[in-house]
């Protein structure tokens, strides 16, 4: 019976170990954007600075500051009550050449065929488009 009662306390001495550890951990929230760009996101280190950046749709936000870089020449916005046209976002050297691609999937309901977009984000703010 003592056997019991020394597994049910080392038992409540690790639960209330893990309790002290999950009190400790803290978060801060950051709004990038105030606008809506994206269903889905990606993190990578696009410019190799040793920071991971996000990529919402079809911008970019280069870490520590979270300054915004283009895609494409206009940074799409979209109501926030519907959907956008960049519904999964992923990130992955696709080309083979060292640096963080991003593919950018378009809206589901779309018809076949739809826009698939792949572009190596640049810290200086432009993105050079990847062969598809």
């Amino acid at each position: 019976m003592s056997y019991r009662w020394l597994v049910c306390l080392l038992m409540l001495c690790g639960t209330l170990a893990a309790a002290e550890e999950a009190k400790k951990v803290r978060f801060k929230k950051t709004q990038l954007d105030a606008k809506f760009r994206s269903e889905g996101v990606c993190v990578a280190d696009f410019n190799k600075d040793g920071k991971l950046d996000i990529c919402a749709g079809f911008v970019w936000y280069e870490a520590p500051d979270w300054k915004m870089h283009l895609l494409t020449d206009k940074a799409p916005e979209y109501d926030p009550k519907g959907y956008s046209n960049a519904f999964c976002a992923f990130a992955d050297d696709l080309n083979g050449d060292g640096w963080s691609d991003v593919l950018v999937v378009d809206f589901p309901a779309r018809p076949p065929g739809g826009s698939r977009t792949r572009r190596r984000p640049t810290s200086r703010g432009r993105s050079i488009r990847s062969p598809r």
